[in-house]
């Protein structure tokens, strides 16, 4: 699984999901919350059957799908930290340039999130061929300065555990985040150096998410172009003007299962007749 894949594959599992929320005759603020619980057991159930089904090749590709897998579910619950952790190291895996000249374009042993240790859990850890590490911590901008500034505390503690170990020979601190704004990515970025800790500042979150969700958003709007064209069809004046008065001016879950609400009504209707 690639990272397109697991944006379509989170696309898709978050629609379904919709589907079935609407289905059911839910929809508001308490369906919204049911579709993003749906879509993330929908999703890690996909994740978990390509694994059993030893669809991988060897373990790199299967930590890349891994890799991939966490950037859908980060997708799909609108986790700013979990999209940016993902993408990081999707950008290691591919050598991306604005990584490796922060990072170095040493060649990698491995790629581990989320890795215990002593003091809590290191974002990215990277080991590298030369026998080097280097461990990242992620902080999502939209959370404001201090929050991003917590990181360089934090990514220089982890560090220090991982050197402990004496197994390496030496560890690098670097701190990502999505920018919290112009100014204050530029007193982080001056923070970083006077601590000696790398810096890679990325754009806002909201921007990556906000483009799912108008993919999100084109996909149904295909499901009502599909309505429209059923009621044309079948003449049916009062089915039309429904469908056109339902699409919502902006992306929003709760309008859409609304509208998938009133299909899946719809369609139980006609079944019954």
């Amino acid at each position: 699984m690639t990272v397109d894949d697991a944006w379509d594959a989170a696309l898709d599992c978050r629609l379904a999901a919709a589907e079935a929320v609407a289905g059911r005759g839910l929809d508001g603020p308490v369906g919204a919350k049911l579709v993003d619980a749906g879509a993330a057991m929908m999703f890690s159930s996909l994740m978990l059957k390509l694994s059993r089904d030893r669809l991988f090749r060897n373990t790199a590709e299967q930590d890349a799908a891994n890799i991939s897998g966490k950037f859908g579910v980060g997708l799909i619950f609108g986790s700013g930290e979990l999209m940016l952790n993902s993408l990081i190291c999707i950008a290691i895996e591919r050598r991306t340039h604005w990584v490796t000249e922060v990072i170095g374009p040493t060649d990698l042993v491995t790629i581990r999130q989320e890795m215990s240790i002593k003091g809590g859990r290191a974002d990215i850890s990277v080991f590298h061929a030369d026998g080097t590490a280097t461990i990242i911590e992620v902080k999502d901008g939209s959370h404001g300065a201090m929050h991003v500034a917590k990181g360089i505390g934090q990514v220089g503690l982890y560090a220090a555990q991982v050197a402990l170990s004496g197994a390496l020979k030496g560890v690098k601190r670097c701190l990502a985040w999505s920018s919290a704004g112009e100014a204050a990515d530029a007193e982080i970025k001056k923070a970083c150096e006077d601590a000696g800790v790398l810096h890679i500042c990325l754009s806002n979150a909201k921007k990556i998410r906000g483009k799912f969700d108008d993919h999100l958003a084109a996909r149904f709007m295909e499901r009502i172009d599909l309505i429209e064209r059923t009621a044309v069809e079948r003449g049916d004046s009062d089915l039309l003007e429904y469908a056109r008065a339902i699409r919502p001016e902006q992306n929003s879950l709760e309008a859409m299962l609304g509208a998938l609400r009133f299909f899946a009504e719809l369609s139980t209707t006609e079944e019954a007749a």
